[in-house]
């Protein structure tokens, strides 16, 4: 298990160095940078793994930072316990969006928009989160709720990018 997982953290090593070293590397990129306007703005999500401060028990912490200043972001967050073969059919489907627990949910009036500048995070059961995924996070301006761009798509794969336990920060950002 422990050689599998170095092996693992080595090849993404390897992977994100032949990708320039962007800040953040991502584990998983399905699909690339969107850009905005004609300015050449490009929304950028990163993913980030952590054991420390850990989760409760049988749980992971998903976090959810919004680095971009002038816009909220629609974190468009996703998770299942079963098998993904095709993302778009197995993952990224209604049934699978996690606005979180009603008494804690994800964002601005359980929205899943994450204002300009915050963070959020929750907690979810490691059975129940064995991928895990964003569309990428939607950036929209803060007073009329217009949609200016898209992140990148990231998955992630408990047993493989990341372990009952951890951290998984995703931060959205414009670069």
């Amino acid at each position: 298990m422990i050689g599998s997982r170095l092996s693992c953290v080595a090849t993404v090593a390897v992977l994100c160095g032949l990708m320039l070293a962007v800040p953040g590397c991502p584990f998983t990129n399905l699909g690339n940078q969107n850009q905005g306007d004609q300015n050449q703005t490009v929304f950028g999500t990163y993913m980030a793994v952590s054991a420390t401060p850990p989760a409760s028990s049988g749980k992971i912490r998903v976090v959810f930072r919004n680095l971009a200043i002038n816009y909220a972001v629609d974190v468009q967050f996703y998770a299942t316990g079963n098998p993904v073969v095709d993302p778009d059919t197995d993952l990224f489907v209604e049934p699978n969006r996690v606005l979180g627990p009603a008494e804690d949910p994800i964002g601005w009036a359980g929205t899943g928009l994450i204002p300009a500048g915050n963070e959020d995070s929750i907690e979810l059961d490691c059975a129940a989160a064995r991928v895990i995924g964003t569309l990428g996070g939607e950036f929209v301006t803060e007073d009329t709720g217009v949609g200016v761009g898209t992140g990148t798509r990231r998955i992630a794969v408990q047993e493989q990018q990341f372990n009952c336990g951890e951290v998984i920060t995703f931060t959205f950002q414009i670069q």
